[in-house]
């Protein structure tokens, strides 16, 4: 299936609605032997550099919400390309699992059916 954009944010292979909220931090991850010294210098052994963390927030219709939920289930793996220009040029390929899968209903359609139902998606991506 060829890669679709998600609001040039992150590219997938499922279709999301548009992003409209996107965060990402990168953080090293330090062994257990980082530590400070008895006079206060941080003495750190990296693991690894710059891993990637995104917090993604949507927003949709209820109809939309089962096109997000299919696509970022909580503890699954995912391939991605995101836009983070400290790892790539502008866009770095990574794999990422969610870790939390958060949904609001913001605003509830009428009883007559005119109006739509929207959802808010909030979803946290860490890179494996």
């Amino acid at each position: 299936m060829p890669r679709e954009h998600i609001a040039e944010l992150i590219k997938a292979d499922d279709w999301l609605p548009g992003i409209r909220e996107y965060h990402f931090t990168l953080e090293d991850i330090d062994s257990e032997d980082s530590k400070r010294s008895e006079a206060g210098y941080m003495q750190r052994k990296i693991l690894r550099p710059n891993v990637y963390h995104a917090s993604v927030t949507h927003m949709c219709t209820e109809d939309e919400m089962s096109a997000v939920c299919s696509a970022v289930k909580a503890g699954e793996t995912v391939d991605l390309n995101v836009l983070c220009p400290p790892l790539g040029n502008p866009h770095a390929d990574i794999t990422a699992y969610v870790s939390k899968l958060d949904c609001q209903l913001v605003l509830h359609k009428d009883q007559n059916g005119d109006e739509q139902s929207w959802w808010q998606i909030n979803y946290t991506l860490v890179e494996v």
